[in-house]
């Protein structure tokens, strides 16, 4: 279901979680996506414009429909973010015990977690999130070194 037709949200976490820094990390993630979605709001509007002066033109004005659904689509997000950060939506809680365990290292913690809630896909991301750690690990010793040297 679209967030702009919820009337509520229920957060299943770990009890490891308290129920109100899930709320700060909602609300975190509900600003971040806002700002991504209001810069290319502000750039599809730009766009308008000039696809508005392509409509004299004989023939489909392609870049105009684009323009156009790109626009109603980004439009129709922030109505949601909004909507969402503004508390008009109930947010509840559930707790859930299989999301305590070793999800990032063990794979069939991952895989019972990706079959009880149905999140296909999870053992992609989560071997992502893998790979972008050790990306990390090892550019980290690097800087550090290069930072000294520099000093």
């Amino acid at each position: 279901m679209a967030l702009r037709h919820a009337d509520r949200l229920v957060f299943v976490h770990p009890p490891s979680l308290a129920f109100e820094d899930l709320k700060s990390f909602w609300a975190g993630y509900l600003e971040s996506r806002f700002q991504r979605r209001m810069i290319w709001f502000v750039v599809y509007l730009l766009l308008f414009i000039p696809s508005i002066l392509l409509a004299v033109l004989p023939g489909p004005n392609v870049v105009g429909f684009w323009v156009t659904y790109r626009l109603v689509a980004h439009g129709m997000v922030l109505y949601s973010l909004i909507r969402a950060s503004r508390d008009r939506l109930v947010l509840e809680s559930e707790l859930s015990e299989i999301l305590d365990g070793p999800i990032f290292t063990d794979r069939r913690a991952a895989e019972r977690v990706q079959s009880r809630f149905h999140l296909f896909g999870l053992k992609k991301q989560i071997r992502r999130a893998r790979i972008w750690q050790r990306l990390l690990r090892r550019r980290s010793p690097r800087q550090v070194a290069s930072s000294r040297v520099e000093g």
